[in-house]
């Protein structure tokens, strides 16, 4: 009868010992899943990104392209933005500045190149003109490439 009580003592603890290592691998696996699926995320992140950046300045040739007025260089810049904003990139241009932060300078989103003194202390801080467009990854809510922003100061 001990030895009954001695092997189910022992069967029971090996029980234990293989349900607290199953439980230990389980939480290894759950993590190393976590871990790898935020991984991948971050590397598709900065794939995009760095394929963004490899095409600014093919953006800004066609950009300044746009001042002949032709057709084909308007379409070409149309579709270009529709890829961007397919993928949820937005440009940083006036229009951003305008409907983000009201037309103020902001550095999160822009490098001021340059300063532009006037009198009007209503204008201080705000965006003159933007020399070159920024691009902002609106699902990951990170800056690819800051704007380059002339700014009224007094």
């Amino acid at each position: 009868m001990a030895d009954n009580n001695i092997e189910a003592n022992t069967e029971n603890k090996e029980i234990e010992d293989f349900r607290d290592s199953y439980i230990r691998v389980l939480a290894d696996y759950q993590n190393l899943q976590k871990r790898t699926s935020r991984d991948l995320s971050n590397i598709a992140k900065m794939t995009t990104h760095q394929v963004i950046k490899q095409f600014i300045p093919l953006y800004n040739d066609i950009k300044a392209g746009l001042k002949y007025n032709d057709p084909g260089i308007k379409i070409i810049y149309n579709k270009f933005v529709s890829i961007l904003t397919s993928n949820q990139i937005e440009i940083i241009d006036k229009n951003f500045f305008d409907t983000k932060c009201e037309g103020k300078f902001n550095d999160d989103y822009a490098e001021a190149l340059n300063i532009s003194i006037i009198p009007d202390p209503d204008l201080d801080n705000y965006i003159a003109d933007v020399i070159e467009d920024g691009f902002f990854d609106s699902k990951n809510k990170c800056v690819i490439s800051h704007a380059k922003v002339t700014v009224f100061k007094v």
